[in-house]
C-alpha cells in the first residue's frame, strides 16, 4: 500500500519548470540566451518591424502566463507556437495600450515559440515576464479494505526522489478509522473513510479504506 499512496503524491506533488531561451533571430531555431522563468526581462530594445523570439521548454500541461509592457506607442503582436507549429495563442497589444496579461492553456508538456512582433516604424523597448502554473490534478483514490481493528501504515515519497519535508495525516471519519502523525490507520468501525496527506506547501492526496466487521 505504501507504493500506490507514493505514486499518488508523486502526481500531485510533482513540480514544474520552465527555462526561456532568448533571442531576436527570424528563425525560431536560433536562439540565444537562456533565462529562468523567475527572472524577468527589462528595457529590452526592438527596432522597427522587428521580431523576437523565445522557447520554452514545459513539463506538463498547464497555464503559460506573459506579463508585458512597452514604453512607447508601438503596436506590438503576440503569438505563441508549439513545437510542431501549431499556433496555440494570438494577440496584439495597440499603440495606446502600454500592458497587458496573457494567460495561454498547454493542453501537454513541450516546447513553445512566443514570437513578439513589432509593426511600428520606430523602434521601443519592453519588459516581460513570464511563468507557469501546472494544471489541477484530478483527484485520484485508491480503495483499500481493511477489517476491523486492523491497521495500515501509508508513506508518501517523491518520484524525483525529493524530500517531501513533515506531512500532516487526516482521517475525514475518525468513528471509522483514525490516522497517526506517522500514516498509521487503524480501523475502528465498519464504513468508508478517506484518509488525507498534506504538505506544508499545501499539496496533497487521498486514499480511501474501506473497513468491514471480521
Amino acid at each position: 500500500m505504501k507504493r500506490t499512496i507514493s505514486i499518488i503524491l508523486a502526481m500531485a506533488m510533482v513540480l514544474s519548470m520552465a527555462t526561456i531561451s532568448v533571442g531576436a533571430n527570424e528563425s525560431m531555431d536560433k536562439l540565444a540566451k537562456r533565462i529562468s522563468t523567475l527572472d524577468a526581462l527589462q528595457n529590452v530594445e526592438i527596432g522597427a518591424h522587428s521580431t523576437h523570439y523565445y522557447r520554452t521548454n514545459i513539463r506538463e500541461a498547464g497555464t503559460l502566463n506573459i506579463e508585458f509592457s512597452k514604453q512607447s506607442t508601438s503596436s506590438i503582436s503576440f503569438g505563441i507556437y508549439s513545437g510542431e507549429g501549431d499556433k496555440v495563442y494570438e494577440g496584439s497589444l495597440g499603440s495606446f495600450s502600454q500592458a497587458t496579461k496573457i494567460e495561454c492553456e498547454l493542453s501537454k508538456g513541450g516546447t513553445y515559440y512566443i514570437s513578439i512582433l513589432n509593426s511600428y516604424h520606430l523602434e521601443d523597448k519592453y519588459n516581460m515576464t513570464v511563468g507557469f502554473t501546472r494544471a489541477t490534478q484530478p483527484e485520484l483514490f485508491i480503495t483499500h479494505t481493511l477489517r476491523r481493528g486492523g491497521e495500515l501504515r501509508l508513506g508518501a515519497e517523491m518520484s524525483n526522489n525529493e524530500k517531501l519535508g513533515t506531512i500532516t495525516w487526516r482521517s475525514s471519519r475518525t468513528s471509522v478509522a483514525t490516522v497517526s502523525n506517522s500514516g498509521v490507520v487503524r480501523a475502528r468501525s465498519a464504513g468508508i473513510v478517506t484518509i488525507t496527506a498534506v504538505t506544508l506547501n499545501g499539496y496533497s492526496a487521498k486514499v480511501r479504506v474501506r473497513v468491514v466487521d471480521r
